[in-house]
């Protein structure tokens, strides 16, 4: 083919069903000619930018069969294919498909079908007859039947996933505004793209602003919020997005902490007030193609929560991208309703809305498939709507399942089920046989037979195959019904036990060997026991038999038999083998034993009483039990009637088998489980539509039943199950509240070590991580939503919303998380009725509140029960418990007493106090004891709770308070420095304290044993405590047994108890089993002194890909390895290749920065939390103390992470353990010689430096004046330097000496230096620049930035001199008016206040400070006052211009503490942050300096012969400026010297171009040259000033004449808002020409008028702009932020043309029917979110109203200001 003379041009639109065509054109063989195809692609009718997508398709040939491919280009929207020379090869039908292809998504844009005929030719073909006309006519009418044909084949599929993309924003900029948050903060230009943030610090989110402050003991989060600040923040990041049609961005938050308002590229898209709640953003709209910038700003305004909550985005953010061009399917809702009555029966319900994005009705199928844990699909099922465009509709589908992998807990009781309910299973999953049983688990199944090996039957009665000493599993061929052979592995089932008999029995093998076995008659429905099981002991009746001394014989008394004489017993004693037989006599059964040897009876007595003898024996009367019907129906399912089932041995050497008869085991749901309880399904829906296919994100979900029963308690899968869980809050410990996967990871396997099954997540939901780490992990989950509802516990948190947004966060959090097996139950709120702000509900309110949340849940899941934590039984504690579910009881005694007709739990229980490490109250570092025995008075001890919960059938268990400590709530000390709970039982680093191992020993059934205390004491007797889930336990002290103890002699703390007189070594604890093995053991050592640090690592090794963090443990050790478990050593750690995260000891009173570096150890541990910095290779972690070795450890940074393992167990023997030698080597004492000093006079502040040489020293202490002031650390040997300065002069002179320390060894201290001090000059802090003058309503608070007392502990000195006039008519109103503010409004009231305080009859300045208050001024009514305050550290003094001027020195109560508010003028701020008091007068001058004046020179200020400094020189900060009439400049005047006193006066020439402000602000108004003038006392500087005028430009413009008919809504929405920013006093010109109408409507009585243009908050005080028709004049007006202008009146049929300008401060217009000249707006100072309207205006309620009648000929909207001139040049058509 050489040339193109054919080209076919089509349409597609991708929204649309593909059309299928022919195509009429002529396909010749051996033609010289081609066909192009193309086709343009629209999406809804817009065109298509196909940028790189791949066009190819196919040339199919319907005789042949045969297929050639098609390549070809896009540009633009147009795909294009040429047909190759082998289209035409040969003649027939043929189909031609066009395919784009990008990324994974397929589309067919073209499909059709056509002839190709035979010619040698281009004209005619070579056939005569069958290619006539009337041939090819008759060809073509055929084209429909092959149309219709196709259109049943179909066409290619395409198949795309409905998640395009999910990116992490994790890289974010981030700035604190303020630590405590300012409700009058409204800034929001820091959301607009251009804003720059390059100043900002970067943070990786999930981030929490707060963990990483200091300890602030003034916070408003108070002891209860752990002391760490909140306040406002923004966060910014950018994302680029390939904007597309048919897409959709969403923006996914699953956490901000707590208010937080979302921006995209400038726009307000979300605000969201709760939170721990998920939330998603619907981003489609806002962004662009390109780069776009996401905001959010934070608000955290405490007290917001009753413990520690973080602040920021403490939770993972999203962009998901989504294809949203056909069927949504979003709310996938997974459900299992037959698995409750039938644990096989796995049918799985699959619900979802469904939403039409098609633009049309579309016809959709669904499917749905489920996967299993290893990715197999193993169900699928269709289901098919027809939803109108743009609707959404729910739709299910059920597919069908058997014997699902049940999902479980990680439990001893669940681990203990798996192992003893088993009896078959091939790589941990059950196993079914394809006959009768088909679909039924073999692992359910009991069966019975005998075992032999060669030829010998082992043993003699029939029990499972895995006793018969085959070490646990034999592997076996099964031939079912149909003869197939199945391999698989027998585990131990709880086999019917049956012995041999030679006749009677009522089974027979294949050997024809008779059995008495028991049996189920499902015909009588009762179990038939045939079979007891007797154990052989030595207090049996042992008696000679005949005359035989050495034959003993012992009777079973009251046990019958059937005359069976059962097997031979022998076993080797000593060195004898001896045996007896078991025997019996009318029918009676007893045991027959003879000596031997030397072995006597009473050897095998002793024997007896270390092992367990069981032996078989047939009754003769048998034991029936009925069985339910249930349990028939049951056993009829699975096994009546079926095959006999024979199995045979393979793998081991002459051991064979065969096994009858199959029967339900009482336990059969354990056969469902397997050995990893993450047993999670997945299942994922398709849409099909047309030829297009959308894939569903997959859906997490798995096969569990819950049943909570009033009486018997919790059951998970069938399994009675005990609640062993925990409460936990959401922080990590010193990560804050920032969630870390790999964090709540380690969380979780912590308290699954100890034995806990289950978390109440309290008192909010968590994040997703969370709740994920737990199904995996399988951990059961109580969810909780709230901690409280309407009523708020703290004055800011969520309860001033919740009834307007309570039902968002029940929503989006059940939909998260409805799919998660490990949820049980939906906890609606906790404690609802107490710690209230607002006084406590009525019943019908809580009633009513309580109705509205469980209605609201049950709405979305009523497949999990509703719940709640009660603390306080009251009248209407029992009409609560009615509406939920399952009552849970906060605490009241464990009494599980309440709502018998509800299941039950404690919801909250314990309380118990406990510090790590501590074993006796410490008040003075605030540390609670580690025995078990302080709780708090609504609580119990922790034993005490276990073992009422574990005792009472009734419960399903019950929830310690906590798991872990948490930051805030420091019970019962409540008060700095106490930050932490107590309650945990594992401390905020992660360390189990003692009482973790109570628990263990109670929850778990893994051998294991726990001394405490440790074993470093100075003497007496010690209580020592062991906890150990052993049979028996021994303690040792050196060597010697300080007893042995059994379970029956455990305490009621669940301890065995001992008191041991102390004596330095090692004390060994054992725990043994039942036959006296040792399988358990604790060992401590007496320490010595700390000598060196060691680290450890929870990982060995990082994923650099992940965001796991990587826990580092230090412990101080002394010389032998040996933790010193009292040491608290400050460690220092640094990292090469990660970053420290945090640090932290797990003390509740240590407030030590936990994003430092550096923290002290606690019961010699504390920890270091540490990133990867995303590189491979070697992170080091070293830790360095003084005096100690330092501790190094690397782990390993590359593509995996790899958790550290323990070291295997390994026991010593107790009765001659390993010592350790504590003693210390004698060193010689650390010293200090050859001392000087650089100078013996100095001013203060100013640095003297000593040296010395130190020998054999690590720390020295300095002394000033005789007392320790200081430490000198990291001192190394050799001639060292140290400088010092003095703040204070004291007396004159002050002393140092310096004393020299090794560890506890110190030396001899040095000589006293003396230092003579001179008081170096005070230096100004502050000048006010000008005269302010204040009106005592408004406020214009002057914040000087200086905290004067933030920090005390130097007792700073200041000097205040200031000027002021009050205005004459101030109240004699005490504290009204305050001049001067830097003071805590605490009781105590701390820090500095002027203002103007009550007496008996005319008001006085007091002066206030830190708890005394003196009265400066009597009567300052109008009064012009020169005032100098002197503090001195602890004495203050003052001293007016007309009052008492001897400066009296007053001294400073003991209120003297930190404060750390800012110093202000003109007013004070509260305890919250708000202004107020504010100044009624005149401040002339005010000054503040650091250091003192003394009492003369503040005598000279107040007669102004003192303390005034002339200038010498000033410059300015610029010699010339250009500016345009829309611009404002700064001028900063530099004045020498800096503390001159003498004040800047500006002056401008000439006037009228620009203005200066008396801070130098230059704002140009007119075009011009000018010169600026900058005076100072008898020195000046210039600026040079050109302006030329500024050009405004132009911001809408109405695109054609508008005509507007009065009743109306024709509004014009602009999109304008004018004044969202009025920061800058924006300015605009608007140009209109304008017709009215004749049924303009006004009514002055109401307020109505006809509004032709409207951008104004429609409340008091009306900020913004409106041009209206008003009154009965019809006068047309701007109303301005309460400023009016009129224009003319009589507006109906009036044409109007008029420009109107808005000049920031002032306004003013010129029109067609006069002008004005320019006025002042009254308040222009409130910003208006509104959009400027045309044609109408808007009400508060966003309806519209006041419609416009008349003509808008033109309007326009320019931003900048025309001059009066151009106004007129507008109007007169001149412009």
């Amino acid at each position: 083919m050489t040339d193109i003379t054919t080209t076919l041009t089509y349409t597609a639109d991708l929204t649309r069903p593909l059309r299928r065509m022919n195509i009429p054109a002529l396909f010749i063989t051996d033609a010289r000619r081609a066909h192009r195809i193309t086709v343009t692609v629209l999406r809804a009718g817009n065109p298509v930018d196909l940028g790189d997508t791949a066009v190819s398709g196919t040339v199919k040939h319907l005789r042949t069969g045969t297929t050639i491919p098609l390549s070809g280009s896009a540009q633009g929207s147009i795909a294009s294919v040429t047909l190759p020379p082998a289209a035409y090869a040969q003649p027939g039908d043929i189909e031609i498909y066009v395919t784009l292809t990008s990324g994974d998504v397929q589309n067919c844009i073209f499909a059709a079908t056509g002839c190709v005929f035979p010619s040698s030719t281009d004209r005619v073909a070579d056939v005569p007859g069958f290619y006539s006309l009337a041939a090819l006519q008759e060809q073509f009418s055929s084209l429909d039947a092959r149309l219709r044909a196709l259109e049943e084949i179909g066409i290619p599929v395409t198949t795309a996933d409905q998640l395009v993309s999910a990116v992490p924003l994790d890289s974010w900029k981030f700035n604190l505004i303020s630590a405590t948050a300012n409700t009058a903060y409204s800034s929001t230009a820091e959301a607009e793209a251009g804003f720059d943030d390059a100043s900002w610090r970067t943070v990786s989110v999930p981030h929490d602003w707060s963990v990483g402050l200091d300890f602030n003991s003034s916070s408003p989060a108070t002891y209860e919020g752990g002391y760490l600040d909140g306040g406002d923040a923004w966060y910014r990041t950018t994302v680029s997005v390939n904007k597309q049609n048919g897409r959709r961005y969403v923006l996914c938050f699953d956490g901000v902490y707590m208010e937080s308002t979302v921006y995209v590229n400038g726009q307000q898209v979300h605000k969201n007030y709760y939170g721990y709640n998920p939330f998603a953003v619907d981003a489609t709209e806002q962004m662009v193609s390109g780069v776009n910038t996401i905001a959010v700003f934070v608000r955290n305004e405490q007290p917001s929560s009753r413990w520690y909550s973080g602040s920021g985005m403490i939770r993972p953010v999203e962009l998901v991208t989504l294809l949203d061009d056909q069927i949504r399917m979003e709310n996938i809702r997974v459900t299992t309703p037959k698995l409750d009555s039938d644990l096989t029966n796995g049918e799985t319900v699959v619900a979802f809305d469904a939403v039409n994005k098609t633009g049309a009705e579309a016809s959709a199928t669904f499917t749905v498939d489920l996967y299993d844990p290893d990715g197999a699909k193993v169900g699928t099922a269709d289901a098919s709507a027809v939803i109108a465009a743009g609707e959404t509709q729910n739709v299910s589908a059920t597919v069908a399942y058997r014997s699902p992998k049940l999902w479980h807990i990680s439990d001893a009781q669940q681990r203990d089920s798996i192992a003893n309910g088993k009896s078959a299973s091939v790589s941990g999953n059950p196993l079914t046989c394809e006959n009768a049983l088909a679909g039924k688990p073999l692992g359910a199944l009991h069966v019975y037979g005998k075992s032999t090996q060669s030829g010998v039957p082992l043993p003699t009665a029939p029990v499972p195959i895995v006793s018969a000493g085959d070490g646990g599993t034999v592997a076996v061929t099964v031939s079912d019904g149909a003869n197939n052979p199945q391999t698989l592995t027998l585990q131990t089932p709880n086999a019917l036990p049956g012995i041999p008999v030679t006749s009677g029995g009522n089974y027979t093998d294949e050997s024809g060997q008779q059995w008495v076995c028991d049996e189920v008659d499902l015909a009588r429905g009762v179990r038939v026991q045939r079979i007891t099981k007797i154990k052989v002991t030595s207090s049996l009746s042992w008696q000679t038999t005949g005359n035989a001394v050495d034959r003993y014989f012992a009777w079973f008394s009251g046990i019958y038999t059937s005359n069976v004489l059962c097997t031979h017993f022998s076993t080797a004693l000593g060195s004898e083998t001896v045996g007896g037989a078991i025997a019996n006599q009318n029918n009676l059964v007893g045991f027959a034993f003879a000596e031997k040897g030397t072995t006597t009876l009473d050897d095998f007595k002793q024997f007896l009483d270390e092992n367990d003898v069981f032996i078989w024996a047939a009754l003769a009367t048998p034991v029936e039990t009925d069985i339910s019907a249930d349990e028939v129906a049951a056993y009829k399912a699975l096994t009546t009637y079926a095959p006999t089932t024979s199995i045979s041995v393979s793998g081991v050497a002459g051991l064979a088998a065969s096994y009858q008869q199959s029967i339900l085991p009482s336990n059969a749901p354990t056969a469902l489980l397997t050995a990893s309880p993450a047993n999670l399904y997945e299942a994922q829906i398709s849409a099909k539509v047309g030829n297009r296919v959308q894939r569903s994100k997959r859906v997490t979900y798995g096969y569990r039943s819950i049943r909570f029963d009033k009486d018997t308690g919790f059951y998970l899968n069938g399994i009675h199950t005990k609640l062993k869980g925990v409460c936990v809050h959401h922080d990590g410990g010193c990560i804050g509240a920032a969630e870390n996967r790999s964090a709540i990871e380690r969380q979780v396997d912590i308290l699954t070590n100890m034995g806990c099954n289950a978390i109440r997540l309290t008192h909010n939901p968590f994040g997703a991580e969370y709740l994920d780490v737990c199904q995996r992990k399988g951990v059961l989950l109580v969810e909780e939503l709230f901690d409280g509802w309407t009523k708020s516990k703290k004055q800011k948190d969520f309860g001033r919303y919740f009834t307007d947004h309570y039902s968002e966060v029940v929503t989006s959090t059940i939909r998260r998380d409805w799919n998660n097996p490990a949820v049980i139950m939906w906890s609606l709120g906790n404690e609802v009725r107490t710690n209230l702000t607002l006084g406590d509900y009525s019943s019908s309110e809580i009633t009513s509140v309580c109705t509205m949340v469980n209605n609201a849940v049950k709405a979305l899941d009523s497949t999990r029960p509703t719940t709640m934590g009660n603390n306080a039984p009251g009248s209407n504690l029992s009409a609560l418990m009615a509406i939920v579910d399952v009552v849970g009881i906060n605490y009241n005694g464990n009494n599980q007493t309440y709502q018998t007709d509800r299941p039950i739990y404690g919801s909250e229980t314990t309380s118990a106090l406990s510090s790590r490490g501590v074993y006796a109250t410490d008040s003075a570092n605030m540390a609670y004891p580690s025995y078990d025995n302080k709780a708090v008075s609504w609580g119990n001890t922790a034993a005490e709770t276990v073992n009422a919960y574990l005792n009472s059938a009734r419960s399903c268990g019950h929830f310690v308070w906590t798991g872990f400590d948490y930051i805030g709530e420091p019970t019962e000390w409540n008060k700095y420095p106490a930050k932490s709970s107590y309650f945990g039982i594992v401390d905020t680093c992660g360390f189990p304290k003692d009482i973790y191992y109570m628990y263990q020993s109670m929850w778990d059934s893994r051998p294991m044993i726990h001394i405490l205390p440790h074993w470093t004491h100075e003497s007496g007797n010690i209580d020592v405590w062991l906890y150990s889930n052993c049979a028996s336990v021994e303690l040792f002290l050196n060597g010697k047994s300080l007893g042995k103890k059994t379970l029956a002699q455990r305490g009621t703390k669940n301890q065995y108890a001992y008191t041991a007189a102390y004596a330095a070594g090692t004390i060994v604890a054992n725990g043994y089993d039942s036959s006296g093995k040792l399988v358990a053991q604790d060992v401590q050592y007496t320490a010595g002194t700390p000598a060196k640090l060691a680290l450890s690592s929870d990982k060995t090794a990082v994923n650099t890909a992940s965001d796991d963090l990587v826990y580092i443990t230090c412990d101080v050790l002394d010389k032998n390895g040996t933790r010193c478990p009292t040491a608290d050593n400050s460690v220092t750690f640094t990292v090469v290749g990660g970053t420290i995260i945090g640090t932290d000891n797990g003390h509740g009173a240590n407030v030590e920065k936990l994003s430092g570096s550096t923290h002290s150890a606690f019961s010699g541990k504390c920890l270091c939390v540490v990133k990867h910095d995303g590189a491979s290779g070697a992170m080091k972690i070293t830790a360095t103390a003084n005096g100690l070795t330092a501790g190094t450890i690397s782990v390993t940074k590359g593509e995996t992470t790899i958790a550290a393992t323990a070291p295997a167990a390994s026991f010593v023997d107790a009765t001659n353990p390993p010592r350790r030698d504590t003693s210390e080597p004698t060193e010689p004492a650390p010293t200090i010689s050859a001392i000087s000093a650089d100078k013996t006079t100095a001013a203060l502040n100013e640095e003297i430096t000593f040296t010395m040489t130190v020998k054999n020293t690590t720390s020295i202490r300095v002394y000033i004046d005789g007392s320790v002031n200081r430490y000198i650390y990291d001192v190394t040997d050799g001639t060292m330097t140290y400088k010092l300065s003095f703040t204070d002069a004291g007396s004159g002179t002050r002393t140092v000496a310096f004393e020299p320390c090794r560890g506890d060894v110190v030396g001899a201290k040095t000589a006293e230096t003396v230092i003579t001090l001179a008081e170096a000059a005070p230096s100004m802090l502050y000048e006010l620049p000008s005269a302010v003058t204040f009106d005592g309503v408004t406020d214009t608070i002057i914040d000087t930035g200086i905290k004067m007392f933030e920090d005390i502990s130097a007792k700073p000195k200041y000097t205040m001199v200031f000027e002021a006039t009050t205005d004459a008519d101030v109240e004699n109103v005490n504290n009204k008016y305050c001049l001067v503010h830097c003071m805590n409004e605490a009781s105590s009231y701390p820090g500095l206040a002027v203002q103007i305080g009550k007496s008996d009859n005319a008001p006085k300045l007091r002066l206030a400070m830190f708890g005394n208050d003196s009265s400066i001024v009597w009567k300052p009514n109008g009064k012009r006052m020169r005032i100098a305050v002197r503090i001195d550290g602890s004495t203050y003094a003052y001293a007016p211009k007309d009052g008492d001027t001897s400066m009296t020195d007053i001294s400073v109560s003991s209120a003297y503490c930190n404060v750390a508010k800012n110093l202000l003028i003109g007013g004070f701020q509260d305890a919250s942050g708000n202004h107020g008091r504010f100044w009624k007068g005149t401040m002339h001058n005010f000054r503040l300096y650091r250091g003192l004046w003394t009492k003369a020179q503040c005598q000279g200020w107040l007669d102004g012969t003192y303390g005034e400094v002339a200038a010498t020189n000033i410059t300015l900060s610029s010699t010339s400026l250009t500016m345009t009439t829309e611009e404002s400049a700064q001028l900063t005047a530099t004045i020498t010297p800096s503390g001159a006193t003498q004040k800047v006066t500006w002056s401008v020439s000439p006037s009228g171009i620009v203005s200066v402000s008396e801070t130098g602000k230059v704002t140009a108004s007119a075009a011009g040259n000018a010169t600026i003038t900058a005076t100072v006392g008898s020195v000046s500087a210039t600026c040079a000033v050109v302006v030329t005028k500024a050009v405004p430009t132009v911001l809408y413009e109405l695109p054609q004449e508008t005509v507007f008919t009065a009743g109306t809504d024709s509004i014009i929405d602009t999109g304008l808002k004018l004044f969202e920013d009025i920061s800058t006093k924006p300015k605009y010109t608007f140009l209109f020409d304008v017709t009215g109408g004749q049924n303009m409507a006004t009514n002055d009585s109401i307020g109505e008028t006809c509004v032709l243009a409207h951008c104004m908050e429609e409340s008091k005080p009306w900020p913004g702009f409106v041009l209206h028709v008003a009154g009965g004049y019809y006068v047309m007006q701007a109303n301005m932020y309460g400023s009016s202008l009129e224009m003319t009146a009589n507006m109906k049929g009036k044409k109007l043309r008029c420009a109107l300008v808005i000049d920031g401060a002032n306004w003013y217009y010129y029109s067609s029917a006069g002008s004005a000249t320019s006025a002042a707006i009254s308040n222009y100072t409130t910003a208006v979110a509104k959009s400027l309207l045309i044609g109408g205006y808007q009400k508060s309620d966003g309806t519209h109203g006041r419609f416009f009648d008349g003509t808008l000929h033109s309007f326009k909207v320019l931003r900048g200001a025309y001059m009066m001139a151009e106004c007129q040049a507008w109007v007169n058509n001149e412009e």
